[in-house]
C-alpha cells in the first residue's frame, strides 16, 4: 500500500524534469542551472569535455565518458536515482562551471533520506572528484555561484555526501562556510591513500633513488624473462586494440583470482560491462591506454590505465598465474614506468590503496630503535664545541644525502632532546615539515637525600608493604644483595636472570620480546661490552644463597637505569620483586647516584616509587614524494582509528550508566 500511495504522490506532485532548469535567482555575471535529465545528462557531452580540457584541475575520472558511462551501468539503478548536475554559464551562455553530482534515496532509511553525492563515486574507485572550472575564470565567483544555486535547491536534498576528492581539491576550502551558512553541519575525515611518482629526469635516475634490493630485483627478473622468452611491451591506444586487450586483461584478471578462490570488485559481469563502455569511449577520445607484456607473442599481464593532462593513471592489472613466479607484473609495471620518462609524462598515479608494492622506499632511523627499547636517542656533541654549528653541519650533510632515503623515522628521543630543536627549519628547508608525536612515558626518580627520608614521601600503605614484606624474609631465610659489575659475575648473573625471566613467563603460557635467542644473543654482547666499560649492573636478591630475583641495569653519567628482571615464580607469592627493587633503590641513595630510572612504560608499580615523569616522542620527516604519501596514509590511520574508538566508548556509554543505576 505504502508503494501505492508513494506512485500516486509522484503522478500527483512531480513534474517533468526540463533539460536545463534554470534557478529563479542568479549572480551577476553568471547564471546557474540545474540538470535532472538522463538525456540532457548524454548531450553535455562535447560541452562538458571542452569545459575540463580548460579547467585549472583536471582528472580522466571528471570526464563525460566515465560519468555517463556509470550513470547508464549504475547510477540509473540506484534507488530513486537522478543526475542532480548544477551548471553556470557565462552571460554569452558558456560553460563556465560545472558540479557533477546525481541524487539518491538511501535505501536503509525509513524516512528515505534523500543524498547528493558525485558522479561516479559508488561501485567503482575513480579519484580526484571535485567541481570543475574553466582555468581562465574566477574561480571563487563561479564556485560561490554553484553553491548559492545549490543552497537554493535545499527542499530537493537531505544530505551532501562527496567522497574521493584530494585533499587540495578546489571546492574543499568552501564547504565549511556554505554548510554553516545553509545551518548544516559540515564533517571531513580521511578516506583513501593514493600514492603517486613525480616523473623527472630519466629512468635510470629514478631507479637510483629506489632501494638497492628492489632496483636490483627488477632488473634480475626483467633479464631472465628475456632470457627465456621474446618479450615485448605493446600499447593500445585506438578503441579497436583497446577493446581487444581489455577482454585479455579482463580474463587474466579473472583466472587469478579464481586461482585464489575469490573475487574482486572488478570481477563481475557489471563492472565488465562498464569498463566495456569507458574503454571504449575513452580510447576514441585518446584517454585509454592498455599495456600488455607478451611473452613469444602471448600477453602474460596487462595494466588498464587513463592518460590524461600528461598524467596517466594506473586503475587494474591482470597478468598470468602460469607466469607468476617470473614477476611479470613487477616487470611490466617497471617498464610502464620507463615508459612514463621516456613519453616525458608528469606523474604516474597508483590511485587508491597501500599496497606494499608501491612503496618501495628507505627509511633512516636511529641505530638500535628496532626490536630493543632504548630511550633518549639523540645527536652526540662534545660538550666543549659550539653545538648549533656543529648539528647544523651535520644536518647540511644528511640533506645532501636525500638520494638515499626518503624518510627520516627518530625514534625514542627525549622530549628536549639537542637535535628536535633543529629539525623543523631542516624539514622546512627540505622543503617538508617534521611531523612529531608523543611516544613513551619513562618514570624515573630524582636521588637526594637517605633513602628513609624518601620511603616518607611515598604513600604509607606501600612503604609499610616494603617493610613488612622484607622483614618477613629475612625472618625465613638468609637474605642478601649482590652487585655484579664485573665481566664474569654480570656474565653469570645475566644468564640466572634470562632464566628466571623465562621461567615467569612460561608459566604464564606466554613470551616476552626479551625472551627469545636473537634478545638474548643481543644482551649476551651487550652486558659482556659494557661491563668491560664499568657500564652495567646485575642486581640479584639472594635467599639462603639462591637467587630468587634479578635486576639488569644499565649505569653511566651517575645514573642507574633499569631495563629488565626477573624473579623466581616459587617466591612469587613473598614479594621478591618488590624487595629487590626497594633493595635497589637504597643502594642508589647509599652510593650517591643522580638518578634512578624506570624507562618506558606505564606499569603501575613503578608509580608507587616515583610520580616523576619524562617523555619520549617520535620525529617524522617525508623527504619524497611517496613518504609523504606514506605518513599521510598512517595519519588517517591513526584518525580513524581514533574515531572508531570514541564512537565505540560513546556507544557503549548508556549501557555502563543502566548498569550503574540497577
Amino acid at each position: 500500500m505504502f508503494q501505492e500511495i508513494q506512485e500516486i504522490e509522484e503522478s500527483v506532485y512531480t513534474r517533468p524534469p526540463q533539460p536545463e532548469a534554470r534557478l529563479r535567482q542568479t549572480t551577476e555575471a553568471f547564471t546557474i542551472s540545474l540538470c535532472e535529465e538522463a538525456e540532457a545528462f548524454r548531450d553535455l557531452r562535447e560541452e562538458w569535455n571542452h569545459l575540463l580540457d580548460r579547467a585549472s584541475r583536471k582528472s580522466a575520472f571528471l570526464r563525460h565518458e566515465f560519468m555517463y558511462a556509470w550513470w547508464e551501468t549504475y547510477g540509473r539503478r540506484q534507488h530513486g536515482a537522478t543526475p542532480f548536475i548544477l551548471m553556470a554559464r557565462d552571460r554569452e551562455r558558456r560553460l563556465a562551471g560545472l558540479l557533477p553530482l546525481y541524487r539518491e534515496k538511501s535505501s536503509w532509511s525509513v524516512a528515505g533520506l534523500r543524498e547528493l553525492r558525485f558522479l561516479g563515486s559508488v561501485h567503482e574507485a575513480p579519484e580526484y572528484l571535485d567541481v570543475i572550472v574553466a582555468g581562465n575564470m574566477p574561480t571563487e565567483k563561479i564556485i560561490d555561484a554553484v553553491l548559492t544555486g545549490l543552497a537554493q535547491l535545499r527542499a530537493k536534498y537531505d544530505l551532501l555526501r562527496l567522497t574521493d576528492m584530494a585533499e587540495d581539491a578546489l571546492l574543499l576550502p568552501f564547504l565549511r562556510h556554505w554548510a554553516t551558512a545553509c545551518g548544516g553541519a559540515f564533517q571531513q575525515m580521511p578516506w583513501k591513500v593514493c600514492p603517486y611518482i613525480k616523473i623527472s629526469g630519466d629512468f635510470e635516475t629514478y631507479l637510483q633513488g629506489l632501494s638497492s634490493n628492489h632496483r636490483a630485483n627488477f632488473r634480475r627478473r626483467q633479464r631472465k624473462l628475456n632470457e627465456s622468452h621474446k618479450v615485448t611491451m605493446d600499447v593500445a591506444t585506438a578503441p579497436i586494440p583497446v577493446e581487444k586487450d581489455f577482454e585479455a586483461l579482463f580474463d587474466l584478471h579473472q583466472k587469478r583470482w579464481t586461482e585464489r578462490e575469490g573475487t574482486s570488485a572488478f570481477d563481475n559481469e557489471t563492472s565488465r560491462l562498464f569498463h566495456r563502455r569507458v574503454a571504449g569511449t575513452m580510447a576514441a577520445s585518446g584517454v585509454a591506454r592498455i599495456f600488455s607484456l607478451q611473452c613469444d607473442g602471448q600477453i602474460v599481464a596487462a595494466l588498464y590505465c587513463f592518460l590524461y593532462d600528461n598524467r596517466l593513471m594506473y586503475y587494474q592489472a591482470g597478468f598470468d598465474v602460469n607466469y607468476e613466479s617470473k614477476s611479470v607484473g613487477l616487470i611490466l609495471m617497471g617498464m610502464v614506468l620507463q615508459h612514463c620518462f621516456e613519453q616525458g609524462y608528469a606523474e604516474f598515479y597508483f590511485l587508491r590503496g597501500r599496497e606494499e608494492y608501491k612503496f618501495h622506499m628507505y627509511a633512516l632511523r636511529f641505530l638500535g630503535t628496532v626490536h630493543e627499547a632504548p630511550e633518549y636517542l639523540d645527536v652526540m656533541v662534545a660538550g666543549s664545541a659550539p653545538a648549533h654549528k656543529i648539528i647544523k653541519a651535520l644536518l647540511a650533510g644528511l640533506a645532501n644525502l636525500r638520494n638515499n632515503y626518503d624518510l627520516l623515522r627518530l625514534f625514542d628521543m627525549a622530549d628536549d632532546a639537542v637535535l628536535l630543536a633543529f629539525l623543523p627549519e631542516w624539514a622546512e628547508a627540505c622543503g617538508s615539515r617534521l611531523q612529531q608525536r608523543p611516544w613513551m612515558i619513562c618514570p624515573h626518580l630524582k636521588i637526594s637525600g637517605d633513602f628513609e627520608t624518601y620511603l616518607q614521601t611515598l604513600s604509607a600503605k606501600h612503604s609499610a608493604n616494603f617493610r613488612r614484606q622484607l622483614r618477613k624474609l629475612k625472618e625465613r631465610y638468609a637474605v642478601t644483595l649482590e652487585v655484579a659489575s664485573a665481566l664474569s659475575p654480570v656474565e653469570r648473573d645475566f644468564a640466572a636472570l634470562c632464566e628466571l625471566h623465562h621461567q615467569r613467563w612460561a608459566q604464564r603460557h606466554e613470551t616476552s620480546d626479551f625472551d627469545n635467542d636473537m634478545s638474548r644473543r643481543f644482551h649476551g654482547r651487550v652486558v659482556k661490552a659494557l661491563a668491560s666499560s664499568g657500564a652495567v649492573r646485575i642486581f640479584s636478591l639472594q635467599c639462603d644463597g639462591k637467587t630468587v630475583a634479578a635486576l639488569y641495569c644499565l649505569f653511566y653519567d651517575d645514573r642507574l637505569m633499569y631495563y629488565q628482571a626477573g624473579f623466581d615464580v616459587a617466591y612469587e607469592n613473598q614479594s621478591v620483586g618488590l624487595v629487590l627493587l626497594g633493595m635497589v633503590l637504597q643502594h642508589s641513595h647509599e652510593q650517591g647516584y643522580g638518578e634512578f630510572d624506570f624507562l618506558r612504560g606505564e606499569e603501575e608499580y613503578k608509580f608507587r616509587w616515583t610520580k616523576t615523569t619524562r617523555a619520549t616522542v617520535i620525529g617524522e620527516i617525508a623527504v619524497t614524494g611517496r613518504a609523504k604519501i606514506y605518513l599521510n596514509g598512517w595519519d588517517a590511520l591513526r584518525f580513524l582509528k581514533k574515531q572508531a574508538c570514541g564512537l565505540f566508548n560513546h556507544q557503549r556509554q548508556p549501557e555502563k550508566s543502566k548498569t550503574n543505576t540497577l
